[in-house]
C-alpha cells in the first residue's frame, strides 16, 4: 500500500549515537564510518588542532554583551508577540555569534540583523521537521502581503523581518 499524506522526513541520528542502545561513543569512536575516522586521526596526529588553539588564544573580542542580552530580550518578546516559539538558548546564543562574528555599530541594522539570524536559524529546524510549517512558509513567500496566506505566525515574522531590514536595502 502506498501512503497517500505528505512524505515524513526522516533524520539520520548523529555520528557518535549508537541506534540501537543510544549510548554515546566518545574520541574517535564517534566517526563512525573507518576512512573518515583515519583521516581526523591523521589531522589529529599532525598537532594542527593544538596549532589552531595556541594562535587563537589571545584572541580577544569586543563585544557589547549589554546589547546583546537587550536584543535577546527584545527579540524574545517579539517572537511572543507574533506566536514563534524560539528555544531562549538559540535566541541568545546566535545573537552573541553575531555580535562577535559580524560587528555592527547601528543599533537599528544590528538589531534588523540578528532578527534575521536567530529567526533563520530557527525556522530551518523547524521546517525540516514540520512538512506543514514548511509549505505554509513556502506558500506565504510566493505571495507575500496575499490575504490568507499569511496564516502561520512564523510566516508573518518573515513578512515583518524583511519589513525591518528593508530600510537598509537600496
Amino acid at each position: 500500500m502506498f501512503p497517500t499524506g505528505p512524505a515524513l522526513l526522516r533524520h539520520r541520528p548523529p555520528p557518535g549515537i549508537d541506534t540501537l542502545r543510544r549510548t554515546v561513543r566518545r574520541g574517535l569512536e564517534a566517526v563512525p564510518e573507518a576512512r573518515h575516522r583515519a583521516m581526523v586521526a591523521s589531522v589529529l596526529d599532525a598537532g594542527l588542532v593544538e596549532q589552531a588553539i595556541a594562535r587563537t588564544e589571545s584572541f580577544d573580542p569586543s563585544v557589547d554583551l549589554a546589547r546583546v542580552r537587550a536584543h535577546t530580550d527584545l527579540l524574545t518578546a517579539e517572537f511572543e508577540t507574533f506566536g514563534v516559539v524560539v528555544p531562549a538558548a538559540t535566541t541568545r546564543n546566535i545573537t552573541l555569534m553575531r555580535a562577535l562574528m559580524v560587528p555592527i555599530a547601528d543599533e537599528t541594522l544590528s538589531f534588523a540583523v540578528d532578527r534575521i539570524w536567530v529567526f533563520v536559524t530557527n525556522i530551518d529546524d523547524v521546517c525540516s521537521k514540520d512538512s506543514a510549517e514548511a509549505e505554509a512558509v513556502l506558500r506565504a513567500g510566493m505571495s507575500p502581503g496575499a490575504p490568507g496566506l499569511a496564516a502561520s505566525p512564523n510566516a508573518r515574522f518573515i513578512e515583518h523581518m524583511f519589513r525591518e531590514i528593508a530600510g537598509f536595502c537600496d
